[in-house]
């Protein structure tokens, strides 16, 4: 997917597109997890959409419950909902952005080892003839 440690580095317009398409695939990942959030809350805990969409927002965002919850279902739903979205920020935190630290880390070597090899070459002595 990705250059080889000897390959050339990848051009700005295939490293923006990486960027774009890892926004995207994580834009789709949430929402698709705040869907599933929203419908649990609505039709297992018996909250309100406007509820529903605050509980599993807060979840998702890792700041906690809301509204308390009085039913078992509703109970184990949350425990889920909030084990698979601390997985999911884990997971997601620990995998895509290694790739866009490691090619800004690729593009800003390689920029300083092309200005220090041009203020080398200007700054050496000549050798005696």
């Amino acid at each position: 997917m990705f250059e080889r440690k000897h390959d050339k580095l990848a051009s700005r317009v295939v490293f923006l597109r990486r960027v774009d398409a890892s926004v995207l695939m994580a834009a789709g990942l949430i929402s698709a997890t705040l869907c599933i959030g929203i419908l649990g809350y609505r039709y297992i805990a018996g909250f309100v959409w406007v509820d529903s969409l605050l509980e599993a927002s807060m979840i998702l965002g890792g700041m906690g419950p809301v509204n308390p919850l009085t039913a078992v279902p509703a109970k184990i739903f949350a425990a889920g909902y909030a084990l698979f979205s601390g997985l999911l920020f884990i997971a997601g935190f620990c995998l895509r952005p290694q790739s866009i630290a490691c090619c800004i880390n690729s593009m800003s070597t390689r920029m300083i080892c092309e200005v220090d090899a041009g203020a080398a070459r200007r700054t050496l002595p000549r050798a005696l003839p």
